[in-house]
């Protein structure tokens, strides 16, 4: 920690900013790791758009990408857990 313009400020920002479960003040920094969902190989049960039982079998590799739809969904989970850590905490007034 250093001292900058009367203001408290930290050298990094290794942890987070969460640091014993409170945050120091600085731009919280998180990360998210995803996984791509793999294609299932075996031949599979299903229905076709008219509604007649079909069977289908992927071959190759046909994994879509997650990553443009994650983001939101990652942004708005951390808004659910900020706002859910603010009414814990009382800061929010019902």
């Amino acid at each position: 920690m250093y001292s900058e313009a009367g203001t408290i400020k930290f050298y990094s920002n290794n942890s987070g900013v969460i640091q014993g479960g409170i945050t120091n003040g600085q731009d919280i920094k998180a990360e998210l790791t995803i996984r791509p969902t793999p294609s299932i190989l075996k031949e599979q049960k299903t229905v076709d758009i008219h509604g007649n039982n079909t069977t289908i079998k992927v071959e190759g590799r046909h994994d879509p990408c997650l990553c443009p739809r994650a983001v939101p969904v990652a942004e708005a989970l951390m808004a659910i857990i900020l706002v859910d850590q603010l009414k814990q905490n009382n800061y929010l007034k019902k």
